[in-house]
């Protein structure tokens, strides 16, 4: 089992590091923050935030969840300078702000509904290897905008999978400058479209020669193949139909925790 603090504290008691990380993001913010410092918590733990503001380190495979928010507007910095650290998260309340600041071997698996609008920043460090994993339920109308910034010898990887009910935009932006070689980056956004219409924007700005960049956009119906296999192996077409939707969602995510968080919630995905 692992551990969980929490604490509040004024912004100025931010290391100056990420103080610096934030900066160069464009992120200004002030105020109290509050303080989460995770280690190997795999229990699902669920957290309210109290301030506008929470800062995440974490060390180790995490599980948490935000259901309930007693902040306005919430911002959500997730630190980390473990080798092969993870933070799973599973929200249902609207996160307003994402700041992801990888240093080694880490990894953000995100599934949210009710998203509203919402902006990830995200800051590669030399020679760190990063990876986002989103998967969204858009039932209302929804905006993402991301924007990843690198540094020389850095790895990151994006994936956005969503079903979509509503009117949605995604826009992924990576920025690769000058003197950053050996530099790896993916974007890949998909979502099934159930009603409504989506807009799916990658882009990758780069400003040198070495490195190793791709991007992909897909937004579709069903497969009526896959949905005739399936209906050939004895389910019904709405089973057949909720069973890809689900597949969608997790094919991205480690199946444990968030293959749970699924069960039950079949009416969302209707």
């Amino acid at each position: 089992m692992g551990k969980i603090n929490i604490e509040k504290k004024e912004y100025s008691g931010i290391p100056a590091g990420l103080k610096d990380n934030l900066k160069r993001l464009g992120v200004k913010l002030s105020g109290t923050v509050e303080f989460i410092e995770l280690s190997s918590w795999n229990a699902g733990a669920g957290i309210v935030p109290q301030e506008e503001i929470v800062l995440v380190s974490f060390s180790g495979n995490n599980f948490i969840s935000i259901n309930e928010s007693k902040a306005k507007s919430l911002t959500l910095i997730a630190h980390s300078d473990t080798k092969d650290s993870v933070l799973n998260l599973v929200s249902s309340v609207p996160i307003n702000r994402i700041v992801f600041l990888p240093a080694g071997s880490v990894a953000l698996n995100w599934m949210c509904r009710n998203v509203g609008q919402c902006e990830i920043k995200s800051e590669s460090q030399k020679q760190s290897q990063a990876r986002i994993s989103i998967s969204s339920i858009f039932s209302s109308d929804s905006e993402f905008h991301i924007d990843s910034f690198h540094h020389e010898m850095s790895s990151f990887k994006l994936s956005l999978d969503s079903v979509n009910y509503a009117e949605s935009k995604v826009r992924a932006k990576a920025i690769i400058p000058e003197n950053t070689p050996g530099v790896l980056c993916e974007i890949s956004l998909f979502s099934m479209l159930e009603n409504g219409s989506v807009e799916l924007s990658p882009f990758i700005e780069i400003s040198n020669n070495d490195v190793k960049a791709s991007h992909s956009a897909l937004a579709r119906g069903y497969d009526k193949a896959e949905l005739f296999y399936l209906c050939s192996k004895g389910l019904s077409e709405e089973e057949a139909r909720l069973l890809i939707r689900k597949n969608i969602l997790l094919r991205n995510l480690p199946a444990e925790g968030f293959e749970h968080h699924l069960e039950g919630r079949e009416n969302e995905l209707n």
